[in-house]
C-alpha cells in the first residue's frame, strides 16, 4: 500500500479537550505509524497557546480529588465560558533544553508512576509511548543539545477492562463501568541521559558486620560478557577499587573489599548514613559512566534460628495496631 498524506478535521483540541480529540490522537498515531502522514487542523483558538494551566507534578487529575494537586487554570477558560474535563484525558507541556554535554548519548523520559497510558511529543512529534505502571520513553532521535525544545504529554486513564461484574447473590449479577481512581502523572518523571554504550544502572551495598566487609555490585547494561572493567566505589574520603571484573550474564559486576572501621547503623545510631558513588571503567582504565550517589548504612539483618539478628544482635520487633488504619 502507497504512503499517504491524511488530513483529520476536528473542533475540539487544547485548550478544550473532548473525547472527539482523544480519537482523533489515536487515529493520527496509528496513520503515522502504519499508513503514511497525519494533518490534524483545527480551529484557531486566539490566545491559546498562551493559556495553559498549572499543575505540579506528580498529581492526580480530575474534579473532586480526594487528595491530589490542584491546577490552576488560565482566565482564558473563565472568560470563554470552557470548563475542562479531565475525567479521561489531559495534555502535559513544558520546554526543555539539554545541554551540548548530551550529544551523542541516549536521552530518554522516565516515568515512576503513570496512570494509564502517555504519548510523548518532542517538538509535535510523537515519539514514545509508556503505559501503567511507568517505564522510559527513548525520544534520543527528537533530542537537539543546546536547543530549546518543547515536550509534551497526552495521557489518557482508561481501566485495564472497561466493566466489572458483581455478584450479590446467585442469582443476581450487576454490571458496573469501572474507572480510574488515580489519573494522570501519579509519579515523579525524570528526563536522564545515558551513555548509548556501558551503563550503571542500579548499584547496592552489601555489608558483612562480623566480617569487616562491604560488596559494592553495579546492575550494568550494555556491557559485553567477555570484557573485562573496573569497578570504582567513592564512600566518603574513602575509595574501593575491583579491577578486572567480568559481568555474569545479567549484566552484573561486583566486588568486595575489607572495611573493618565502618560507622555501623543501628537502631541506636540512625544517623550513621554513607553516601556511595559508583564509577564504571573499561580495562584500560577510561570513564565510561558514574552513577547518581545514593545512600547506605552498614548493616546486616540475619536470621539465626528463630532469632532476627540486626549486626549480629537479637533484636525484637512488634506490630502496631491502629483501628483506624484501613
Amino acid at each position: 500500500m502507497d504512503k499517504h498524506t491524511i488530513c483529520l478535521l476536528n473542533d475540539s483540541f487544547p485548550p478544550i479537550i473532548d473525547g472527539v480529540a482523544n480519537a482523533v490522537v489515536n487515529y493520527a498515531e496509528n496513520i503515522e505509524k502504519h499508513h503514511g502522514h497525519a494533518v490534524v487542523v483545527t480551529p484557531a483558538v486566539p490566545g491559546a497557546d498562551d493559556n495553559w494551566g498549572w499543575g505540579k507534578i506528580p498529581g492526580m487529575l480530575g474534579a473532586g480529588w480526594e487528595t491530589g494537586q490542584e491546577v490552576v487554570l488560565s482566565d482564558w477558560f473563565e472568560d470563554h465560558g470552557v470548563k475542562p474535563d479531565f475525567s479521561e484525558a489531559a495534555w502535559y507541556s513544558r520546554t526543555f533544553t539539554m545541554p551540548r554535554e548530551t550529544a551523542g548519548r541516549r536521552v530518554v523520559v522516565t516515568f515512576t508512576t503513570l496512570n494509564t497510558r502517555a504519548v510523548v511529543y518532542v517538538d509535535g512529534q510523537a515519539a514514545a509511548t509508556v503505559v501503567f505502571p511507568g517505564g522510559e520513553a527513548d525520544i534520543t532521535p527528537f533530542v537537539k543539545p543546546g536547543t530549546r525544545q518543547t515536550l509534551a504529554l497526552h495521557v489518557t486513564a482508561y481501566p485495564l477492562d472497561p466493566k466489572t461484574l458483581e455478584f450479590s447473590a446467585p442469582d443476581r449479577v450487576v454490571e458496573r463501568k469501572n474507572t480510574v481512581k488515580f489519573r494522570g502523572v501519579t509519579g515523579d518523571v525524570y528526563l536522564d541521559a545515558f551513555p548509548k554504550t556501558a551503563r550503571i544502572a542500579d548499584g547496592t551495598v552489601a555489608c558483612d558486620v562480623a566480617g569487616g566487609r562491604a560488596t559494592f555490585v553495579a546492575e550494568c547494561e550494555g556491557v559485553a560478557t567477555n570484557a573485562l572493567y573496573t569497578l570504582v566505589a567513592r564512600v566518603g574520603a574513602r575509595t574501593f577499587e575491583g579491577a578486572r571484573l567480568r559481568p555474569d550474564a545479567d549484566g552484573r559486576l561486583a566486588f568486595t573489599a575489607d572495611w573493618a572501621d565502618a560507622p555501623k547503623w543501628d537502631v541506636h545510631t540512625p544517623g550513621n548514613l554513607l553516601t556511595c558513588a559508583l564509577e564504571l571503567r573499561d580495562a584500560a582504565g577510561t570513564p565510561l559512566d558514574a552513577a547518581l550517589p545514593f545512600r547506605f548504612g552498614f548493616r546486616d539483618i540475619r536470621a539465626v534460628g528463630r532469632d532476627l539478628r540486626l549486626n549480629g544482635t537479637t533484636i525484637h520487633l512488634r506490630a502496631l495496631y491502629n483501628r483506624n488504619m484501613n
